[in-house]
């Protein structure tokens, strides 16, 4: 209890605008880092942060040329990093070059400050605020190396500070106790690329995943066949209906349920389609679906109730997936245990996320190929 309270303590001391407060106050030297954007819209930013009072004093940067920057801004490039002096605190963008980044600010005792508009508004903070008897009861019911993760998950996203997160370098979805065993069924709801079914068929599971994305399905399709899993391209939802998705260009695994999306897909109940493939058993389900979990949930109560099956849900997709998903489940099985992990994403685990590009860059300044987020947080149960 002493750690919740100390938690909640931290929560309001550390939250964004209460920070950037005191940075204000305290005319804190900072420095802001934005790869591959241009000059001029660099050196707009660093205006604009010492508009409101920030004490700007460096630009980290993969540029070269910047003619229009103040005279008294520290210029330092990305190469050259070691050599320099730099401020204790970065404020960087929400990208896969700045979060490649990470790892090296925290290693060399500077704390990145994210700017991404999805975390850094008091909404944020004050929704977590309001919703603290329910992360206490996810935390009451966790061990204590989960408890860390789900306390230091919320203050980082409060904070805007990865500094706070707990993150596990191993394999994502997998974690000792909760793992399937050979001969099991594993579902793959959200195959993506497919990388992930593989490595339960290599684990010697019978994998069946679903995609609902007909471009990814293709290329899981391929995997699927040499690994010897099966792969539908449905989603998996409340009901059995067909829906609208947008794909995306950008980012492989970011294909989510729109009433605007310019493609259509067949949802199924994860309970009518193992009423209509008689499974005798269903043994773990792993869920990385851009918040529709809750939903597909909603569909497969009565597979969920009947084979308890281990789970690995990403739990990060909506800020109330981190109680949400952990009430429904215990409504209606009372009896599992839970764990949570928050993971770093590299390139090993994630090939196809580290295209030429990336790996070139990381190559280039020195950079190991891990990424460091506010996503890819598990919620586990058995």
């Amino acid at each position: 209890m002493e750690k919740f309270v100390e938690f909640i303590k931290n929560c309001h001391e550390s939250q964004y605008v209460n920070f950037m407060d005191k940075l204000v106050a305290e005319k804190t030297p900072c420095g802001y880092f934005a790869p591959f954007v241009p000059t001029d819209q660099q050196i707009n930013a660093v205006n604009n942060f010492r508009q409101l009072g920030i004490n700007l004093t460096t630009l980290l940067t993969t540029s070269e040329d910047f003619p229009d920057a103040p005279a008294d801004l520290k210029i330092v490039h990305l190469s050259n990093r070691e050599n320099e002096q730099l401020p204790k605190y970065f404020f960087i963008i929400g990208t896969f070059a700045t979060g490649i980044m990470i790892p090296w600010f925290l290693d060399h005792g500077i704390e990145p400050v994210a700017l991404e508009e999805t975390v850094n508004t008091p909404w944020n903070a004050g929704f977590y605020f309001e919703h603290m008897p329910e992360i206490f009861e996810v935390y009451q019911d966790l061990d204590e190396v989960s408890q860390d993760v789900l306390l230091g998950y919320v203050l980082g996203i409060i904070s805007n500070r990865h500094s706070f997160c707990k993150y596990s370098e191993n394999q994502q979805y997998i974690l000792n106790g909760f793992v399937p065993k050979p001969g099991e069924v594993v579902i793959d709801a959200g195959v993506c690329d497919g990388s992930t079914s593989a490595m339960f068929a290599d684990f010697g599971c019978r994998v069946i995943g679903f995609e609902m994305d007909s471009e990814n399905y293709k290329i899981a399709s391929k995997l699927a066949e040499k690994k010897n899993f099966v792969v539908e391209n449905l989603g998996l939802g409340d009901e059995n209906k067909s829906v609208a998705y947008v794909h995306s260009e950008y980012n492989i695994g970011g294909s989510f349920i729109d009433d605007k999306g310019n493609s259509k897909t067949q949802l199924v109940t994860l309970d009518s389609y193992v009423q209509e493939h008689h499974l005798d058993s269903v043994d773990f389900i792993k869920m990385d679906t851009e918040g529709a979990e809750l939903s597909i949930f909603k569909g497969a109560t009565n597979t969920i109730t009947r084979f308890k099956p281990k789970l690995a849900l990403s739990v990060y997709h909506k800020p109330e997936d981190i109680f949400t998903l952990y009430k429904f489940l215990k409504s209606i099985r009372p009896d599992y245990e839970f764990a949570m992990r928050h993971y770093v994403t590299t390139a090993e685990y994630a090939p196809a996320v580290f295209n030429d590009g990336i790996v070139k860059y990381c190559r280039t300044f020195n950079l190991p190929m891990r990424f460091y987020s506010f996503t890819e947080v598990v919620l586990f149960a058995r």
